[in-house]
């Protein structure tokens, strides 16, 4: 998967920061074992560009809202099935390139105040992430926790 490059603007279509103090739709939806209940999570000041390749071969720069040892939050433009396999590729704020590839374990297309769907929040639990990989997102994650 090709790594994401340029300006870091989003042509308009990337997703509202949220305002301080408040959490993602996404705590405590996933279906996973009580290992991921109590992962520490990351709610994303700046969303993180993800390159998502679905089946198919379509690839596309999404952008996360959270990030955790376990899995991710994706703004979508549209919902992905659940149950669906992703590959997915990122790279964490002063680390490496992560390279893995993810199951789609719920989809939640919120109306914005228009009745319209805007963005589809959508959460993926990573499959075969290295533990190498694993650490270094939960050394992320830790590091921007409130101390």
């Amino acid at each position: 998967m090709a790594s994401s490059t340029g300006s870091g603007s989003t042509g308009g279509r990337g997703p509202k920061r949220s305002p301080p103090g408040s959490t993602s739709k996404s705590q405590g939806r996933s279906a996973n074992s009580a290992r991921q209940a109590f992962e520490p999570r990351r709610d994303l000041a700046v969303p993180l560009a993800v390159d998502l390749r679905r089946r198919g071969g379509a690839l596309a720069t999404e952008y996360a809202l959270n990030l955790s040892p376990g899995g991710l939050c994706l703004h979508l433009p549209r919902p992905i099935a659940v149950g669906e396999v992703v590959e997915l590729g990122f790279q964490l704020p002063g680390g490496g390139r992560i390279e893995t590839r993810g199951r789609v374990i719920w989809s939640d297309p919120g109306a914005g105040a228009s009745g319209r769907v805007r963005f589809c929040e959508t959460g993926i639990r990573f499959e075969g992430l290295a533990e190498a990989d694993r650490s270094a997102i939960l050394r992320f994650v830790r590091a921007g926790a409130p101390g």
